[in-house]
């Protein structure tokens, strides 16, 4: 007969986390994204969960706060847990009541203190924008095309392995230049805003920020230990408010 003891799954529960240095539920409206940030996480240190795929943001989001509220534990304890809602604009007319909406929708969140746990990553005008971004020159031919249906062309031209509608996973290996994409992608948020107050960006990618702390975990992960017990981790997120 299985152990029904919630004491005892808490404690499995417990085991598992302290194994990472930090835990990600995604909630995502395409397999690419997950597909890629889950590769992108390997060595890192983080665990990237794929929650919830809805192809619908404005049901996404709702999924999102639901979770939230009905797991504060989960996001209270020592290792650090985030909520990453990732979604692009491609052509969808639904992003604007997104982007009008979203910060009300925040407010259903019961406990205040989670608030900062819960971030989204929006890309416009698709999320090919960021694998174009992290290629050898990338900055420069993602400004040669403006809707989603040139954007995933050019991705396939530079990147042939990626198609959108038959195989739509990224070549990891050959999307180099993050930082520079971390960089412009951050330079477009300080030039618009921060979500949700981007409405007017014409190129936007919010996606950076998660990116940036998974590079930044998988060199953390590399470096040499500084004590018995190896590197001090942070406390949860909710300590400390994030961009993105």
């Amino acid at each position: 007969m299985a152990n029904r003891n919630p004491k005892n799954r808490h404690a499995r529960n417990r085991f598992t986390r302290q194994r990472f240095s930090r835990i990600v539920y995604l909630f995502h409206e395409g397999e690419t994204e997950n597909q890629y940030l889950r590769e992108l996480s390997e060595e890192s240190g983080f665990k990237i969960v794929s929650r919830r795929r809805i192809a619908n943001p404005p049901d996404l989001i709702d999924a999102a706060i639901a979770f939230l509220n009905e797991n504060p534990e989960e996001f209270q304890g020592e290792v650090p847990t985030d909520i990453w809602i990732v979604f692009d604009d491609d052509a969808k007319p639904v992003i604007s009541e997104v982007l009008s909406s979203y910060s009300s929708k925040v407010r259903r969140v019961k406990n205040p203190a989670l608030r900062s746990c819960l971030h989204v990553a929006f890309v416009r005008p698709c999320i090919e924008l960021w694998a174009v971004l992290c290629l050898k020159d990338g900055v420069r031919l993602s400004q040669t095309v403006q809707g989603h249906r040139e954007m995933e062309s050019l991705l396939h031209r530079h990147l042939p392995s990626y198609d959108h509608d038959r195989h739509p996973y990224f070549n990891i290996s050959k999307m180099t230049e993050w930082k520079t994409a971390c960089e412009t992608a951050r330079k477009w948020e300080e030039t618009w805003g921060a979500f949700p107050n981007c409405q007017s960006a014409t190129r936007f990618a919010g996606i950076y920020a998660l990116v940036s702390r998974i590079q930044e975990g998988k060199i953390a992960s590399s470096a040499p230990k500084t004590g018995p017990q190896g590197p001090r981790r942070g406390g949860n997120c909710c300590a400390t408010p994030a961009r993105g």
